[in-house]
């Protein structure tokens, strides 16, 4: 889809589209958003879509009704949600108090036709200044191996890999630990 006619007529893509927080009235727009997620995940062949639009649906509500979490939409001037991120705030225990209280950037997404125009950088500034609001020192993010729009996206904004988290199948892991017994 083509980004829209009256923000394309502005000449910056930027200042036709506002960034703000997302409502419950925002469900649908929104779980259609995750669900483009998923499939643009399966198109690079990481892993399936985790939902259909029902779990996307409901995925989004949950997001939405959690007060942990704050959702903010790009919207475009004809109010088309464009986009979406998802910023949580997580408490934990620990000895280090600057870590006590971290942020996570969870789900971002952007329509293909808007993308390279700064609403994904807009979209985590919205997270980053509501982290600073809370007090949180260190934000954290997950994202997949070998993307590498995403890759450079985040280090562009000064995001280093700092851990691994590591993906198989039960049977595939089975089959490796008869092999190693066997051997």
């Amino acid at each position: 889809m083509n980004a829209c006619y009256r923000c394309r007529i502005l000449g910056q893509e930027k200042s036709g589209v506002r960034i703000r927080r997302g409502h419950l009235r925002d469900g649908e727009p929104l779980a259609r958003l995750k669900y483009e997620l998923d499939l643009h995940h399966r198109k690079m062949s990481i892993w399936p879509p985790e939902c259909d639009m029902n779990e996307a649906r409901k995925t989004v509500k949950e997001m939405l009704k959690d007060r942990r979490n704050a959702v903010f939409v790009a919207e475009c001037l004809t109010k088309e949600i464009i986009g979406i991120v998802n910023a949580r705030l997580v408490k934990r225990e620990t000895v280090h108090s600057e870590y006590g209280k971290v942020g996570e950037i969870g789900i971002i997404y952007v329509k293909d036709a808007y993308r390279r125009r700064g609403i994904g950088k807009r979209l985590v500034a919205a997270c980053i200044d509501h982290f600073q609001r809370l007090g949180v020192r260190h934000v954290t993010l997950r994202s997949v191996v070998d993307n590498r729009a995403s890759d450079r996206f985040w280090e562009t904004l000064s995001f280093t890999p700092a851990l691994y988290v590591r993906s198989s199948t039960v049977q595939k892991v089975q089959r490796r630990l008869g092999a190693a017994a066997r051997g």
